[in-house]
């Protein structure tokens, strides 16, 4: 029991780490700070540690939810309130309606609009899409009426698996930019750092870019003329 125990412990004290910064993140929308310069200057306290401190998108993985779920019904089983884990799976389920509201207040609506995403997988360097934050934000814009056209190095192929031919997959991004209303960042995949965001200029149909993982160079698309969305930022 203590090792199963420490395996979900571990992933829940993850997600609380990770909500707690996105939770700021929330604030220094309203409040006009940088939330990823806050979780810089509290990574460098010893006591926190940087890593697994990055305001995004949330948690994923083939074990996040269902780590975090079983601790919370042996939790339950036992008597025992997890007030914070509680509190945490709360705001890690919210992020994804977050960011739906985030592209929607940018595009005055999803609904007939086309989206294009970059990645796909729930981290970078895998083809995994078990609960990937970027898949569940392409379900939610195909609900809302939006259409989409998608790029992953890898995981398109599971993706095809859990979108059920909802998407337009592309080869690659500059494919998935095209003619399209806003480019959205699903996924933190290092070679977006690195594309021609001119060449992606001329392809937008309006030059937004919403970045889910703070992934890119805000200032520098902010004065190549983009409408740069970040989280917390």
């Amino acid at each position: 029991m203590t090792a199963e125990l420490v395996r979900e412990s571990a992933t829940a004290f993850v997600a609380t780490k990770i909500s707690f910064i996105n939770e700021l993140a929330g604030l220094c929308e309203k409040v006009k700070a940088d939330a990823v310069s806050l979780s810089l200057a509290l990574g460098l306290d010893k006591k926190i540690a940087p890593r697994c401190l990055q305001p995004g998108a949330g948690m994923g993985g083939l074990f996040a939810n269902s780590d975090m779920d079983s601790l919370a019904e042996l939790a339950q089983k036992s008597g025992v309130s997890l007030k914070i884990l509680s509190a945490a799976r709360e705001v890690n389920h919210a992020l994804a309606d977050r960011l739906m509201d985030k592209i929607s207040s940018a595009l005055h609506s999803v609904e007939n609009k086309d989206l294009g995403i970059l990645g796909l997988a729930f981290k970078p360097n895998t083809n995994s899409v078990a609960g990937s934050s970027s898949l569940q934000l392409v379900q939610n814009l195909v609900a809302k009426g939006a259409r989409v056209r998608a790029y992953d190095p890898v995981a398109i192929p599971d993706a095809r698996l859990q979108l059920n031919g909802s998407v337009h997959y592309c080869e690659n991004p500059y494919a998935a930019a095209e003619g399209v209303d806003a480019l959205v960042v699903g996924t933190g995949w290092p070679e977006f750092r690195s594309l021609d965001f001119e060449r992606i200029k001329q392809l937008l149909k309006k030059p937004v870019i919403v970045d889910t993982k703070n992934l890119l160079d805000s200032a520098r698309l902010k004065a190549m003329g983009f409408q740069y969305l970040g989280v917390g930022r």
